[in-house]
């Protein structure tokens, strides 16, 4: 104990949130990324509180902490573009059109709001001609060794309370990505950082889903080879016994999946992660908790007569009786709510000025390329068969880039 606690000390937790606190100038520089840092982690902190606040009051604190922070980037940003102005415009018309068309007013009318109040936090923010990725992703890393300190916590109200499996492994999955990236750009191994990145991998693994573990080591993988390529190609045969031992490594997870399970259960710890890793893995069947069946009247709809006409947000939950919010799928929602034409022609130039981004990324602002790299991937895997791309956080973000293309700045980062 008296270790762990010399190392706290010594490894900066408490110098991270001093340096947060006390440094003026730090936090002059970088308000901006204290506020994203806000809007990232804003559902995981409050399912601290999942216990005592719940239903319409915790509806209301957490979208009142939204527009405190949208109301203080604004009065940061001051003045705004033409783009900014159109886009905004353009968002709240389409809302308001589709509140007043849709089937259930008050669910989509207060939909809608989420929408647009999550939608206009990364706007404002990256709404400039610059932006410093680098001291984001500095910023980023010191909350998330903060927060790690958060995870036990966790724990301790989930043997008490319940608490939503979803949002102990996404704010795990946050902060291995950021340790993850600092510990690879670094290329330096300090026991510190891999501790704290190994500890939040073990808690996505066991209390995350499976979407979003997959997409916390896919996103490892392909961060990993965009920074070490060259010594991989440079060291051919020393990667190809890495590539062996990771292929060795992958064809073992079946039965460590297994072990986990087993292991958990006789210490009374119920994973429903790893026991449906294990199931999809001793079966071959993917569970998707009824997912793959409505999807199925969601595609119906689309082949329908108004395949070519938007179908609006709130439109799965009218198809589905009310049993789903949406479905549960990033490609056949974009197609439902814009319509096979506009929601097409949106994929076609969402994904084409994403690659355009990344690749001057590569040359202009590495940074920027690997922040994209670490909010997107992980997204787009989950969105295969979850979240909802409209008020997803890491989505909302990577659209507001892609829109903006703000170009590097340097800023003093501590």
């Amino acid at each position: 104990m008296r270790k762990w606690c010399k190392m706290l000390l010594e490894q900066k937790i408490i110098y991270n949130i001093r340096s947060f606190l006390n440094t003026e100038k730090n936090f002059m520089y970088q308000k901006n990324n204290l506020l994203l840092m806000v809007y990232f982690y804003l559902n995981s902190f409050f399912t601290l509180f999942e216990p005592f606040i719940y239903g319409r009051r915790d509806f209301l604190l957490r979208n009142g902490i939204l527009l405190i922070v949208l109301i203080y980037a604004m009065k940061i940003r001051k003045t705004f573009n033409i783009k900014f102005i159109v886009i905004s415009l353009f968002l709240f018309v389409s809302l308001t059109i589709n509140t007043f068309l849709g089937f259930e007013m008050n669910y989509i009318a207060f939909l809608s709001a989420r929408i647009f109040l999550r939608t206009l936090i990364p706007l404002v923010i990256f709404s400039t001609e610059k932006y410093d990725f680098k001291a984001l992703l500095v910023t980023w890393y010191k909350f998330a060794t903060i927060l790690t300190s958060l995870l036990p916590i966790y724990l301790i109200i989930d043997q008490w309370f319940h608490v939503n499996y979803f949002s102990i492994g996404y704010l795990a999955h946050l902060n291995a990505l950021i340790i993850f990236y600092t510990i690879a750009s670094e290329k330096k191994l300090k026991f510190f950082p891999i501790s704290l990145l190994l500890f939040n991998i073990v808690m996505c693994i066991i209390f995350g889903s499976r979407m979003v573990t997959l997409g916390l080591f896919t996103a490892i993988i392909i961060v990993f080879l965009a920074i070490y390529w060259r010594w991989i190609v440079k060291n051919y045969i020393l990667s190809l016994f890495g590539f062996i031992s990771f292929g060795i490594t992958f064809s073992l997870i079946p039965r460590f999946t297994f072990w986990l399970d087993e292991l958990l259960r006789s210490r009374g710890i119920f994973s429903r992660n790893v026991r449906l890793i294990a199931y999809m893995l001793r079966t071959g069947n993917i569970h998707l908790s009824g997912r793959d069946e409505f999807q199925g009247l969601v595609w119906d709809y689309i082949y329908s007569t108004r395949a070519f006409f938007p179908g609006g947000v709130g439109m799965v939950r009218s198809l589905t009786d009310n049993q789903f919010p949406h479905a549960h799928n990033f490609f056949l929602e974009i197609l439902l709510v814009f319509g096979i034409v506009l929601g097409g022609v949106a994929l076609i130039c969402f994904f084409f000025k994403l690659i355009i981004v990344l690749i001057n990324s590569i040359k202009l602002n590495k940074e920027r390329g690997f922040f994209l790299i670490l909010i997107f991937l992980p997204f787009l895997i989950r969105s295969f068969v979850g979240t909802l791309f409209l008020v997803d956080y890491l989505f909302l973000t990577t659209l507001s880039i892609v829109i903006f293309n703000p170009k590097c700045a340097t800023t003093e980062v501590q």
